[in-house]
Protein backbone atom coordinates (compact mmCIF):
# COMPACT_ATOMS: atom_id res chain seq x y z
CA UNK A 1 0.00 0.00 0.00
CA UNK A 2 1.60 3.67 -1.27
CA UNK A 3 0.42 6.96 0.66
CA UNK A 4 -1.61 7.84 -1.66
CA UNK A 5 -3.55 4.84 -0.58
CA UNK A 6 -3.28 4.92 3.39
CA UNK A 7 -4.34 8.33 2.80
CA UNK A 8 -7.48 7.76 0.91
CA UNK A 9 -8.20 5.17 3.28
CA UNK A 10 -7.67 7.53 6.58
CA UNK A 11 -10.05 9.52 5.30
CA UNK A 12 -12.55 7.61 4.04
CA UNK A 13 -12.66 6.26 7.90
CA UNK A 14 -12.59 9.62 8.96
CA UNK A 15 -15.79 10.77 7.42
CA UNK A 16 -17.62 7.24 8.52
CA UNK A 17 -20.07 8.61 11.52
CA UNK A 18 -19.29 7.23 14.74
CA UNK A 19 -21.75 4.76 16.30
CA UNK A 20 -24.29 5.55 18.34
CA UNK A 21 -23.52 5.35 22.50
CA UNK A 22 -25.70 3.47 24.55
CA UNK A 23 -28.80 4.98 25.99
CA UNK A 24 -27.76 4.62 29.33
CA UNK A 25 -24.08 5.31 28.77
CA UNK A 26 -24.60 7.80 31.66
CA UNK A 27 -26.35 6.19 34.28
CA UNK A 28 -24.11 3.29 33.75
CA UNK A 29 -20.85 5.40 34.22
CA UNK A 30 -22.41 7.53 37.27
CA UNK A 31 -23.75 3.96 38.72
CA UNK A 32 -19.95 3.02 38.16
CA UNK A 33 -18.58 5.68 40.49
CA UNK A 34 -21.20 5.35 43.27
CA UNK A 35 -20.58 1.84 43.55
CA UNK A 36 -16.85 2.62 43.76
CA UNK A 37 -17.06 5.72 45.94
CA UNK A 38 -19.57 3.45 48.33
CA UNK A 39 -16.83 0.58 48.45
CA UNK A 40 -13.85 3.08 49.94
CA UNK A 41 -16.05 4.89 51.98
CA UNK A 42 -17.66 1.94 53.55
CA UNK A 43 -15.23 -0.58 54.76
CA UNK A 44 -12.12 1.93 54.73
CA UNK A 45 -10.06 -1.05 57.04
CA UNK A 46 -11.23 -4.20 54.75
CA UNK A 47 -8.25 -3.59 52.26
CA UNK A 48 -5.81 -3.34 55.95
CA UNK A 49 -7.34 -6.86 56.87
CA UNK A 50 -5.46 -9.62 55.34
CA UNK A 51 -2.06 -7.38 55.96
CA UNK A 52 -3.13 -7.10 60.06
CA UNK A 53 -4.27 -10.80 60.02
CA UNK A 54 -0.41 -11.63 58.31
CA UNK A 55 0.74 -9.51 60.39
CA UNK A 56 -0.71 -11.17 64.01
CA UNK A 57 0.52 -14.38 62.56
CA UNK A 58 4.10 -13.82 62.11
CA UNK A 59 3.89 -11.81 64.82
CA UNK A 60 2.37 -14.59 67.41
CA UNK A 61 4.72 -17.16 65.55
CA UNK A 62 7.58 -16.07 66.10
CA UNK A 63 7.04 -15.66 70.32
CA UNK A 64 5.76 -19.24 70.21
CA UNK A 65 9.13 -20.17 68.44
CA UNK A 66 11.19 -17.70 70.91
CA UNK A 67 9.31 -19.48 73.28
CA UNK A 68 9.90 -22.59 72.42
CA UNK A 69 13.89 -21.97 72.00
CA UNK A 70 14.08 -20.09 75.68
CA UNK A 71 12.77 -23.42 76.94
CA UNK A 72 15.06 -25.36 75.14
CA UNK A 73 18.02 -24.39 75.90
CA UNK A 74 17.52 -23.33 79.43
CA UNK A 75 16.37 -27.34 79.86
CA UNK A 76 19.35 -28.11 77.94
CA UNK A 77 21.30 -26.25 80.61
CA UNK A 78 19.72 -27.37 83.66
CA UNK A 79 20.30 -31.36 82.20
CA UNK A 80 23.96 -30.22 81.32
CA UNK A 81 24.84 -28.70 85.08
CA UNK A 82 22.91 -32.00 86.15
CA UNK A 83 25.00 -34.76 84.13
CA UNK A 84 28.03 -32.34 85.39
CA UNK A 85 27.07 -33.26 89.13
CA UNK A 86 26.26 -36.77 88.59
CA UNK A 87 29.42 -37.37 86.75
CA UNK A 88 31.97 -35.48 89.19
CA UNK A 89 29.80 -37.39 92.21
CA UNK A 90 30.48 -40.67 90.12
CA UNK A 91 34.07 -39.88 89.53
CA UNK A 92 34.29 -38.60 93.09
CA UNK A 93 35.87 -35.78 92.47
CA UNK A 94 35.10 -34.94 95.70
CA UNK A 95 37.80 -36.08 97.32
CA UNK A 96 39.68 -33.08 96.57
CA UNK A 97 37.84 -31.20 98.85
CA UNK A 98 38.63 -33.12 102.05
CA UNK A 99 41.79 -31.92 103.79
CA UNK A 100 42.11 -34.71 106.11
CA UNK A 101 42.84 -37.29 103.52
CA UNK A 102 45.34 -35.26 101.55
CA UNK A 103 46.88 -34.09 105.15
CA UNK A 104 50.51 -35.99 104.50
CA UNK A 105 51.54 -35.22 108.10
CA UNK A 106 49.46 -37.26 109.41
CA UNK A 107 50.30 -39.67 107.16
CA UNK A 108 53.86 -39.54 108.13
CA UNK A 109 52.99 -40.48 111.89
Amino acid sequence: MNDTQLDSYIDKIKKQALPACPERLNENVLRRIRVAKNVSVENPLWFLLPKSAFITGIASIMILMTAVTTVSISSLKNNRITQRHLAVKSLDFDVFNRPHLLDTRQAKR
